[in-house]
C-alpha cells in the first residue's frame, strides 16, 4: 500500500526535521511525504529545502491548519494518509504495521494504534494504549485515539469531506466522530505516533480556542439529544480542568502513571 505523509506546518522550529527524519527513515519508506507550511519565517523553508526530493512541499499563505491539511491531502496520491505534525513524530515500524493491516483488509477504512506523549527533547513522559474506536467515546471522552496514530484509507477521508476548514483546534475531533461513517476499523496494537508537548503547542496557549471549538462540535452532532447535551456539558467542564492543568500534568511534579495506561 502507498502511504502518504501530510504535515501541516507553520513556524515549528528545529522540530520539522526531527518529524521529517521519522517520516523518512521508516521501513518501508513512504510513498511520498507531503509538507503544506503556512509561510513559515523561522527558517523552515530552508530546512525543506535541504531533504531535497525527498519531500514535496508548499511554503505559502493559507487559512490555516485545516485548510493546509486539505491541501496537503489535494496533494498526495497515496493510498492511505496519516497526518504528522511538524513537531508530533511516527515511532519506528509505524507505516509497516498500517501497510500490513491494510493489504489484509481491502475494507478497512482507517486503522490506529497507540501513542507516546514526549517533552520538548524527545524524552517520554507518558505512554498510552488506545480503546477501541466508539462514537460515543469519542463524543464523550475527546480524542482518546491520538491523530499523530491515524491512518485513513485516502478514498474514505475524501468521502467524508476531508478536514472542516472553520476549525483550527479541534478538528481532530469533528474528523474523528465523522470517521464513524467511513466504515471499518482496527486497532494496530503498536505505538504509532508521539505527541510533542511544549511550551507553544496550541492546546497550552489557546485554552479559550479548544474550549470554544469542543463546544461547537459537540453541539453539531449532539441535535436534540438530551443525553448527548448533558454529555456535552460535563464533557466540556473536565476539558476545561484538563486543558488548564495541561502544564503542570506534563511535568516532573506531576505523579506519572505505569506504561501502557489504557485511555
Amino acid at each position: 500500500m502507498r502511504v502518504s505523509v501530510i504535515v501541516p506546518s507553520f513556524n515549528p522550529g528545529l522540530y520539522l526535521r526531527q518529524a521529517l527524519d521519522s517520516a523518512l527513515g521508516q521501513v518501508p519508506a513512504p510513498h511520498e511525504v507531503v509538507v503544506q507550511d503556512g509561510g513559515s519565517t523561522d527558517g523552515t523553508v530552508d530546512v525543506l529545502r535541504s531533504f531535497g526530493n525527498s519531500v514535496a512541499w508548499v511554503s505559502a499563505t493559507d487559512g490555516g491548519q485545516s485548510d493546509a491539511l486539505n491541501k496537503a491531502l489535494a496533494r498526495s496520491t497515496g493510498d492511505i494518509v496519516v497526518w504528522l505534525n511538524a513537531d508530533d513524530l511516527l515511532a519506528p515500524g509505524s507505516l509497516a504495521a498500517a501497510a500490513s493491516a491494510f493489504e489484509t483488509d481491502p475494507d478497512l477504512a482507517f486503522a490506529y494504534g497507540d501513542f507516546d506523549i514526549i517533552g520538548s527533547m524527545g524524552e517520554v513522559l507518558r505512554t498510552y494504549k488506545s480503546s477501541a474506536y466508539s462514537w460515543m467515546r469519542i463524543f464523550a471522552r475527546g480524542c482518546y485515539i491520538f491523530s499523530g496514530s491515524l491512518f485513513v484509507r485516502r478514498q474514505a477521508l475524501l468521502g467524508i469531506g476531508g478536514f472542516d476548514e472553520t476549525l483550527h483546534a479541534c478538528m481532530d475531533l469533528d474528523l474523528m466522530l465523522r470517521l464513524d461513517a467511513a466504515g471499518r476499523s482496527q486497532h494496530l496494537g503498536w505505538t504509532i505516533g508521539q505527541l510533542r508537548m511544549h511550551d507553544a503547542n496550541k492546546s497550552t496557549t489557546k485554552l479559550s480556542m479548544f474550549l470554544h471549538e469542543t463546544l461547537r462540535v459537540r453541539r453539531r452532532y449532539a441535535g436534540r439529544s438530551i443525553r448527548l447535551w448533558l454529555i456535552t456539558l460535563w464533557s466540556t467542564a473536565i476539558q476545561l480542568a484538563a486543558l488548564a492543568t495541561t502544564p503542570l500534568r506534563y511535568s516532573r511534579w506531576w505523579p506519572r502513571h505505569g506504561r501502557g495506561k489504557t485511555l
